[in-house]
């Protein structure tokens, strides 16, 4: 009997304890550190569902003020032709150089049929969220508490943070288009290869999940941090870094 309780304080209870402290989250705003981010950065990327390209994303970086405070203004564009549907997606956030808090975003979502305009303004507790569609105009607000970001900043947050194994992180995200603030986990996935036709990138993979969807990130291990490519699981969808600009008439013309 001695013998199995000296199992349990010496053996078993600190693997346990271990364990626990291997699965707790980490608040992730102490750990974000932004790379070497330069004024202008632009990265192309590739869009595949089920290895067929369907469209284009161009990302852009700029360094800007926002009442005296020093910004990002980071600007996504989309392109997708799939199944004879044609669909932009323009997006412009917002958010400070300092802690990464989004100030302000807006996006403008077109298809064939629809078309919808969203736009945000953030401050520490509440958001205001103005929506135009065919239909009309309308206007919501959420309350939130803690830190909080938007989804369309998320994956290039993933880019600041230096992992260690068994490093989770939680966070909290605000889906404008939805008006829903989720609830994500970040984890580390471990070291990986990743061949393109761009070259062959050594990447950490980081384990995102949130709105019930899950991504894969491969991210260079350089200084610079890129985003080398993005796999959604739900959709079988697959961003690729490509170094060409897209040949995509309303892209390449900005």
């Amino acid at each position: 009997m001695r013998q199995y309780q000296k199992f349990i304080f010496r053996v078993l209870i600190p693997l346990i304890l271990s364990y626990i402290s291997c699965q707790k989250s980490h608040p992730i705003l102490s750990d974000l550190i932004a790379p070497n981010w330069q004024n202008g950065d632009k990265y192309y990327y590739e869009i595949y569902r089920n290895n067929q390209l369907i469209g284009y994303t161009q990302q852009i970086l700029h360094f800007d003020m926002e009442d005296k405070k020093p910004t990002y203004v980071l600007e996504l564009l989309s392109e997708i032709d799939w199944q004879e549907t044609y669909l932009s997606d323009s997006t412009v956030v917002c958010f400070s150089r300092q802690d990464f808090a989004p100030i302000w975003s807006y996006r403008k979502l077109e298809t064939d049929f629809d078309s919808r305009i969203v736009e945000v303004h953030y401050d520490e507790s509440n958001i205001d969220i103005w929506t135009e569609t065919m239909d009309g105009k309308d206007a919501k607000s959420l309350s939130v508490k803690g830190t909080y970001f938007d989804n369309e900043m998320v994956f290039w947050l993933m880019r600041c943070l230096q992992w260690e194994k068994g490093k989770r992180y939680s966070i909290k995200i605000i889906n404008p288009f939805l008006l829903q603030v989720a609830l994500g986990t970040v984890s580390y996935g471990g070291k990986a290869i990743i061949k393109t036709l761009s070259g062959t990138f050594d990447c950490d993979k980081i384990n995102l999940t949130f709105d019930s969807e899950k991504y894969n990130l491969f991210i260079e291990r350089t200084s610079s941090r890129r985003l080398i490519q993005i796999q959604e699981k739900h959709s079988n969808l697959t961003l690729v870094l490509v170094e060409k600009t897209p040949q995509s008439t309303k892209i390449t013309s900005r």
